[in-house]
C-alpha cells in the first residue's frame, strides 16, 4: 500500500482544517495511507535531506507556484505511474511561507503548482489532500470524480 507523507513547513492548522484533512485521511485509508505533518521553516535542510537518503524508495514531490500544472486525471496518472514503478512512499512538500529556494526545487522528482494563485500552507494542504482523493476516486471509478 502508499505511504503518502505531505509536509508542510508552516505552523498546524486551526481545528477547523484539521478536522476536514482528518475526513480525507479517513476516506484515503482504505487505499494509501496518509501523514500530515507540519515542521518549522528551521528543519527544512534537515527533512530534505532524510527524504533524499531514502533515495528511490520515495518520490518526492514539491508544491511551487511556478510548478508544472496539471489536471485531476494527469495527477491520478502520475501516481498510478509511480506505484506500478513500485514506489511504496511518496512525499508531498509545502514550502515555507517565502517559497522555496531554488536548490530546494533541484532535490524534488516533481515540481507542482496547484494554482497559479496563492495560498496558505494550511488552504495547500487540505488542496492537496482532496486531489489525492479525487486521484484515487479517478483510478477506482468511482462516482466522486465527474467528467
Amino acid at each position: 500500500m502508499l505511504r503518502i507523507e505531505i509536509i508542510s513547513f508552516a505552523s498546524s492548522p486551526g481545528r477547523h482544517i484539521a478536522a476536514m484533512e482528518q475526513e480525507y485521511v479517513e476516506r484515503l485509508s482504505s487505499w494509501c495511507g496518509v501523514e500530515i505533518r507540519s515542521e518549522v521553516e528551521s528543519r527544512k535542510s534537515r527533512v530534505l535531506k532524510e527524504l533524499e537518503e531514502r533515495g528511490g524508495r520515495c518520490t518526492r514531490i514539491m508544491l511551487d507556484e511556478a510548478g508544472d500544472t496539471m489536471s485531476s486525471k494527469e495527477f491520478a496518472h502520475l501516481l498510478s505511474t509511480r506505484m506500478n514503478q513500485g514506489i511504496s512512499r511518496l512525499a508531498i512538500l509545502i514550502g515555507p511561507a517565502d517559497g522555496w529556494e531554488e536548490s530546494d526545487l533541484t532535490a524534488a522528482d516533481s515540481v507542482l503548482s496547484i494554482s497559479k494563485m496563492t495560498f496558505t500552507a494550511h488552504l495547500c494542504r487540505l488542496l492537496i489532500l482532496e486531489q489525492i482523493y479525487r486521484a484515487f476516486s479517478i483510478l477506482r471509478g468511482t462516482a466522486y470524480h465527474r467528467d
